[in-house]
């Protein structure tokens, strides 16, 4: 399988990094540019030759408010609200010292410049803003959006600290914000009057924390865009303008992490992979009230390389939802698929709009594990598939709405279906695969048909419990005890029997149930068949014993039951009803 960091065309021209001003710093040293699409790519510029603060040793503190701040600093440098409003007259570079501004700090920054920090050499930017004193940057002229840059914290600023901190009218077509260095933390901020998106994070950059922070007035609806490998980094309490979203261009999640509702959806542009690492399994877990939108290239995968696990803790009032961003309808989106190497764990979740075909659920287990509870599939072309060598274990109180196929499972995962699921009167469930039952099973009515296609062999204990609905292809049929010993109980009731019929309305038939040679003990109670076209519905082979009790065949070909020289067949209330000629068909020449 490729792996294509996909991002959303809508998206692709708006989320670009913090570029570097027009001409080149003294040593010629190129300038950072970086789109959405290429945010990992290191980002930034290197400082010229001049600057504030030169000739002063880096291990020096500087406290002194400077007359304007321009070129790079190599200090650590503290500017205070004492300072009043400080004008940036030209790019202002903190490479290999700091920059702390105290509450009440302001700086005014020149059309075209921004401030840049640890491109070259190791920096930090560290902002002690507070509700009452924030630190402000902002423009020196025009208070219009995008006349200066913004902020670049680049891959050295490595845990720079940001509180209480406001970037207004900033970014041009850009991020008002640029973060590529690691663990920046972000609280209590504001972003505002940005021409472009407000935050964009590098491929390198990751977040110590996000929280309480206001990103409103932007030029673009992308309010954050960022790898999935950001997004655990991205906290409670944000507040954003009313259609903002979060972007995650996707990427690989090789370390466990926990997605929280950050006050905006997100929104899946590509391919998200969770994959641990040889030996250390990861682990994404989505918290109750989240929201992911699922661009058409957007899907979630589980589990594909290396150990993986998926945790979707919703509840009852905030479901964790899975949803198509663009195309709402079904199909809009692909979906989430669970590998042979993945887990996953899912309950209160809503599944909609997604599913490509009726062949592939948007929840699809393809050799891996599933539990499912309390979720909701609306609007999907099909709901859930389950592959041969997976493992279901849960299914349960499920809910199928306006997806024609709830299920695609195959024979031996059926029996995980609990009672408890509800669906549309013209959904599905479907049995794919090779059909083949062993060991001891139960099928639980539905409320909906099981359909399958083909022989269906049961070479363990079958029980169809009362209301049980099957269909048939007009190649179906059900093949009891041919390679194992085996039987196949029917326990249907007056009330609710099990029915058995054609899944084909155009050929109206299927073949029948054929009890072979290592059939043994069957029992069929409160069964109605119907469109049977082999010679007796029920056939059963020489030298075995079957009971049958209240069994109904309408509209057969042939006889109902049929049996050979050696069988036993005890019977009781079998009708041959609309139109089917007889009821049994007896051996000759015993």
């Amino acid at each position: 399988m490729t792996r294509p960091l996909t991002l959303l065309a809508l998206v692709a021209l708006v989320a670009v990094a913090c570029q570097k001003p027009e001409g080149k710093p003294a040593d010629g040293t190129a300038e950072k540019s970086a789109t959405a699409a290429t945010a990992g790519e290191t980002a930034g510029k290197a400082g010229p030759a001049n600057a504030a603060g030169e000739g002063v040793d880096a291990a020096v503190r500087v406290s002194e408010c400077p007359k304007s701040l321009g070129g790079t600093d190599k200090v650590h440098r503290v500017i205070s609200k004492d300072c009043g409003v400080v004008p940036v007259t030209e790019d202002y570079y903190v490479d290999g010292g700091s920059l702390t501004l105290e509450a009440g700090s302001s700086l005014s920054f020149k059309d075209g410049t921004g401030l840049y920090v640890g491109y070259y050499e190791s920096a930090k930017l560290i902002v002690q803003g507070t509700a009452e004193a924030p630190v402000v940057l902002t423009a020196a002229g025009d208070k219009a959006a995008g006349v200066w840059r913004g902020v670049s914290l680049n891959e050295h600023a490595a845990r720079s600290t940001i509180d209480g901190l406001v970037i207004e009218y900033a970014g041009n077509d850009e991020s008002a914000l640029y973060v590529a260095a690691a663990d920046v933390s972000v609280k209590s901020s504001k972003i505002r009057d940005a021409k472009g998106t407000g935050l964009l994070i590098a491929d390198s950059g990751t977040l110590a924390a996000f929280t309480d922070n206001e990103l409103k007035k932007l030029g673009s609806k992308t309010a954050i865009a960022g790898p999935a490998s950001a997004v655990g980094g991205l906290g409670a309490g944000n507040r954003f303008d009313p259609e903002a979203h979060i972007l995650v261009r996707g990427g690989n999640l090789n370390k466990s992490a926990t997605w929280l509702p950050a006050g905006a959806p997100l929104v899946i542009g590509g391919e998200v992979y969770v994959d641990g690492t040889e030996g250390q399994a990861a682990k994404l877990e989505l918290t109750a009230g989240l929201e992911l939108r699922f661009g058409e290239a957007g899907s979630l995968v589980v589990g594909y390389y290396n150990q993986a696990a998926l945790a979707v803790k919703g509840t009852a009032e905030a479901p964790v939802t899975f949803t198509a961003h663009e195309k709402r309808e079904a199909g809009g989106w692909g979906g989430v698929t669970v590998h042979g190497k993945g887990e996953a764990t899912i309950e209160q979740a809503v599944f909609e709009f997604g599913g490509r075909d009726e062949s592939n659920g948007v929840l699809a287990v393809r050799g891996g594990s599933i539990g499912l509870k309390a979720s909701t599939f609306r609007s999907d072309k099909a709901g859930v598939s389950v592959d041969e060598g997976s493992r279901v274990t849960a299914f349960a109180d499920n809910k199928f709405a306006a997806t024609p196929v709830a299920a695609l499972l195959t024979a031996n995962h059926v029996m995980a279906l609990a009672e408890s699921n509800a669906y549309d009167r013209d959904s599905r469930i479907k049995i794919t695969g090779a059909a083949a039952i062993k060991g001891k099973a139960t099928w639980q009515a539905q409320g909906v048909p099981i359909e399958w296609a083909g022989e269906l062999y049961i070479d363990g204990e079958l029980t169809l419990a009362g209301g049980v609905a099957l269909l048939g292809q007009p190649d179906a049929r059900l093949v009891v005890g041919y390679y194992d010993t085996a039987a196949l109980l029917v326990k249907g009731t007056a009330a609710a029997p099990v029915t058995i019929g054609p899944a084909d309305t155009a050929n109206n038939s299927w073949i029948g149930i054929s009890l072979a040679g290592k059939a043994s003990g069957s029992s069929l109670e409160n069964l109605v068949l119907t469109g049977a076209s082999a010679d007796a519905a029920i056939d059963v082979a020489g030298g075995v014993s079957a009971t049958l009790s209240a069994v109904t065949c309408s509209k057969c070909k042939n006889a109902v039951v049929g049996w050979a020289c050696g069988a036993t067949v005890t019977s009781s209330q079998v009708l041959a009803a609309d139109g089917t000629p007889k009821v049994d068909v007896r051996p000759e020449g015993c």
